[in-house]
């Protein structure tokens, strides 16, 4: 509860500037940077109709709402981002729903070079998951797990083309002192629509010992006024599992002066 206080009071007390630079609706993160002096918010949900739970044999649904990101450039190159699911609510297959606060996961991203004027570039993405989620809600493995991701980014006249591959080590929720390592994935292709653009996405893990993840997402976003919405559905393979997801939100930017 103090860390949602604490998000919902710096929300408050930023003044709204006029354009925003969202990724949203996907999961692959862009090379693109804010720039120096610029900041968003985002907020939204995401549904997952074929969630496993890292800590308990559950799958299910799982509703995260509102799910808050801040990120905030750092110069013309780097980004700091904090990531966190207020509020989610898993509905197992089998069994009673329960609820939990999500982990908070800090994280971020260096453009090295090119990425600006449609030129192509390359960056990486660092990321730590901390322990804030419940492990006997099913929602979250109470273990911190960290992401290191290469960015890349291109434009083939029209069609912007984004990519990400890392590495993922998982704290282990079933045996102590152990670990998961997994490789991560992921592919966007956007083209420009009216004020948005409409796009796809193919993103997932594999790892040893599981069965691999794929998502297919499709959707887009538009410009209204000083605020950007979007919305996506997405259908996900994992092993024999399958359901479909969705998501939405709305991204409005900030401005910290200096620029």
């Amino acid at each position: 509860m103090k860390t949602r206080a604490l998000v919902i009071a710096a929300l408050l007390l930023l003044p709204i500037q006029a354009a925003a630079q969202t990724r949203r609706p996907w999961v692959t993160e862009d090379l693109e940077t804010l720039g120096s002096a610029k900041a968003e918010v985002q907020l939204g949900f995401t549904l997952d109709d074929a969630f496993v739970s890292p800590a308990l044999p559950l799958e299910g649904r799982l509703l995260s709402v509102p799910t808050i990101e801040l990120a905030a450039g750092l110069g013309g190159r780097a980004e700091f981002q904090l990531l966190f699911p207020a509020w989610n609510r898993l509905s197992p297959d089998a069994g009673e729903s329960m609820s939990s606060v999500g982990d908070v996961v800090i994280a971020t991203k260096i453009r090295i070079a090119g990425g600006t004027d449609g030129k192509p570039g390359v960056g990486f993405r660092y990321r730590v998951k901390l322990p804030n989620a419940a492990e006997t809600k099913g929602v979250g493995s109470d273990q911190t797990d960290f992401y290191v991701d290469v960015l890349a980014a291109a434009s083939l006249g029209r069609l912007r083309v984004h990519g990400s591959l890392g590495l993922q080590i998982l704290g282990d929720p079933l045996q102590a002192a152990s670990q998961n390592d997994f490789f991560g994935y992921g592919v966007v292709a956007e083209w420009p629509l009216g004020k948005g653009a409409v796009g796809v996405e193919v993103e997932g893990a594999v790892g040893p010992d599981v069965p691999d993840t794929t998502t297919l997402r499709g959707g887009g976003r538009i410009e209204l006024g000083r605020v950007t919405v979007d919305g996506a559905l997405s259908h996900k393979w994992r092993g024999d599992l399958k359901g479909v997801g969705a998501t939405a939100g709305v991204t409005i930017p900030i401005s910290l002066g200096g620029g």
